[in-house]
This record gives structure tokens, sequence and C-alpha cells, in this order.
């Protein structure tokens, strides 16, 4: 898989997973596989955790916003 122009810059990839799909996914181990081949940085936050039927977007964005500060100063990508 190649890596798109300016992608290599970014210290860090998020992938927001879909909302019937987990972190787990073969898409989302797809790209952690090849991302890190490049030596990027993936994470994939589960957003069925901690209950599928507890998830609201309030949650999600707050997982996202963990992930993204977690990164530090870092170049962070989000994708999905």
């Amino acid at each position: 898989m190649p890596v798109p122009a300016g992608l290599s810059d970014a210290a860090v990839i998020i992938y927001l997973h879909g909302f019937a799909s987990s972190a787990r996914s073969t898409k989302a181990t797809y790209f952690a596989e090849r991302l890190r081949r490049h030596g990027l940085s993936f994470s994939c936050p589960d957003f069925n955790e901690p209950d599928f039927s507890t998830l609201t977007i309030t949650r999600m964005l707050n997982q996202v916003t963990g992930e993204v500060e977690a990164a530090n100063e870092a170049s962070v990508t989000l994708m999905g």
C-alpha cells in the first residue's frame, strides 16, 4: 500500500471504525499492518467499549479526544 504524499509527515494515524464495525475489523487490521510497515503510529479506538448498547456520539468524541491528547504535540491524522 503506497503512502499518500504528506501522510508520512503524520506521527499518529487514528482510524475511526464504522458504526457496525469494531477496532478489530478486517479493515482496521489491514490499515494497522500496512501503516506500521511505513513506520507510522496507528491507533483505532474501540467505540463499542465498554458496551455497544450505551454508545453515544459524546462518548465517541471523548474517546477520539483522548487519543488526540495522548499523541501530545505529534501531528495527528484522522481517517475512517
